[in-house]
């Protein structure tokens, strides 16, 4: 049995209660396995003992570093058919083979008894085999998909990023002048469920300033200008900082996230949700849910069949939505199986935003060109359904034709 660390405490007190009941008969010795920790529990005594390995009996890492002939013979050693080995030499020349192995997960076999016999015959301990008939081009196919998936979903992030911040800095300059954010007052006071506080996040939007300083429009900004204008505050600092507008295009799409779920008025981020058709409540969330996504792409993680935890998109609670579904008869299956962790919601939060954005964008239809096209090149069945999770006939859900 496999537990998570808390379990295990869990564990220990109900196997004492179990164990001082007088009907409860005596169970020989209970194992439970938690991470590195192998903890064994004797209920034989009057008192369960409990034995914990020290950390320090953790085995050491001792693999050896393989060469690209050693990658390529452990892959045919592990079932993968490769038909032109110089051809895979060179690509996993340029190819990080760990990074390689993570696309090969969805080819392996999964059934149990045949990795123990082919594992028993070639006396491979511990590696998945491949299915029958997978091949290396056919892995390969599958990492150009999520790199081209990968820039799709990038070239439209840039778009929302900029339609955001501009919004923003348009919103709050008009509303409180060119150096809004420079006002403390502006900001909530320090919460529980802030990832910062209000002086922390405009002395983090004032570094990243500082380290664009050398951009073209910011020395220039300094060069002429040696003191800020009369303002309506005390700014949190002296330093002569750009105004909002030119501050737009040196910090990153994450502190934008932070700086509107930070806004201390509701009003002020209703009015900016506004423009893009969606409650405060979606776009305070939506935005750290699209932020995470921009990171996974920009650091070229795996996408397309990605489990994203962090910052998990709230159910949208739109207007726009509640006019569409009531033109509906049918609910939207995007609606009904919206399950945060998935690619799937994020994806359909972007043709939220580029509904108003730009309207006339043909981004959904690459996208679903996309992946019926490597549907064909790949032999994953239903390849945006079972593996990428998306619901069925999800190109025609009529959250993706407002």
């Amino acid at each position: 049995m496999k537990f998570h660390f808390f379990d295990l405490i869990i564990f220990y007190y109900l196997t004492k209660i179990y164990i001082r009941m007088p009907a409860a008969p005596l169970q020989p010795m209970f194992k439970v396995e938690c991470g590195p920790w192998r903890v064994v529990i004797d209920c034989r005594s009057k008192f369960p003992l409990i034995q914990i390995p020290s950390y320090n009996q953790m085995s050491s890492y001792n693999k050896p570093p393989l060469t690209l002939i050693q990658q390529i013979n452990r892959l045919e050693q592990t079932g993968l058919k490769i038909k032109n080995r110089q051809e895979a030499f060179h690509h996993l020349k340029f190819i990080n083979f760990h990074r390689f192995l993570g696309y090969c997960k969805v080819f392996r076999d999964d059934n149990p008894k045949y990795q123990k016999k082919i594992n028993e015959i070639k006396k491979i301990n511990e590696i998945k085999l491949f299915k029958v008939d997978s091949t290396f081009n056919q892995v390969l196919y599958l990492y150009h998909f999520d790199r081209e998936l990968r820039l799709l979903v990038m070239n439209v992030l840039e778009r929302i990023e900029v339609a955001v911040r501009t919004v923003i800095v348009n919103t709050l300059s008009l509303k409180y002048g060119d150096f809004w954010y420079l006002d403390i007052a502006l900001f909530k006071q320090e919460q529980k469920n802030q990832s910062m506080s209000r002086c922390d996040l405009i002395n983090t939007i004032k570094q990243e300033v500082d380290r664009a300083s050398k951009a073209t429009v910011i020395s220039d900004y300094k060069k002429t200008y040696s003191q800020f204008p009369s303002l309506p505050f005390t700014a949190i600092t002296k330093d002569i900082l750009p105004p909002s507008w030119m501050m737009a295009e040196v910090i990153t799409f994450g502190r934008w996230a932070e700086i509107y779920s930070s806004l201390a008025k509701d009003k002020d981020r209703k009015i900016i949700a506004n423009e893009f058709e969606l409650s405060y409540e979606d776009m305070d969330s939506w935005l750290h849910s699209l932020v995470t996504l921009r990171n996974i792409c920009a650091h070229h993680g795996i996408l397309w069949n990605h489990k994203i935890t962090a910052y998990p998109p709230k159910k949208p609670k739109t207007k726009r939505l509640c006019k569409l579904m009531n033109k509906q008869q049918n609910i939207s299956m995007s609606l009904t199986k919206w399950h945060h962790d998935e690619l799937y919601v994020r994806l359909l939060i972007i043709q939220f935003f580029l509904d108003v954005i730009e309207p006339s964008s043909d981004w959904k239809n690459r996208l679903v060109n996309l992946i019926h096209e490597y549907e064909m090149k790949i032999p994953l069945p239903d390849m945006a359904i079972k593996y990428m999770k998306f619901p069925e006939k999800w190109e025609h859900d009529p959250l993706w034709n407002f």
